[in-house]
C-alpha cells in the first residue's frame, strides 16, 4: 500500500465523493443501535470488494496513525432479487 494520509470524512461525504464503492475506513464512528457508520478515516477505495480487502490485508502501520478498528463499507444501494431480505 502506497504511503497515504488518512483523512477523517463522514459516511455522506464518503458517498458523494466515491459513489457506488467499497471502501476500507480505519477507526470508523458508529451508531450502535442502528448498525449506521457515522464516518471514519479513509484509506481505500475501490469498486470491487475483493480489491479493497485485498489492501486490507496488506494494510501495515501508518506512521503517526494508530488504527484500531477497521472496516469495510459500501457507498451505494444495495439491491437485493424479490423476495429476499437480509437479517442481522
Amino acid at each position: 500500500m502506497k504511503t497515504l494520509i488518512p483523512q477523517y470524512m463522514t459516511f455522506s461525504e464518503m458517498q458523494a465523493k466515491f459513489p457506488d464503492s467499497w471502501v476500507l475506513v480505519a477507526n470508523p464512528e458508529s451508531e450502535p443501535a442502528m448498525f449506521e457508520i457515522k464516518g471514519g478515516f479513509f484509506l481505500y477505495k475501490n469498486k470491487f470488494k475483493k480489491r479493497v480487502y485485498t489492501q486490507a490485508k496488506k494494510l501495515n502501520t501508518i506512521e503517526n496513525f494508530v488504527i484500531n478498528l477497521i472496516t469495510i463499507i459500501y457507498t451505494g444501494e444495495i439491491k437485493l432479487p424479490e423476495n429476499h431480505v437480509i437479517c442481522l
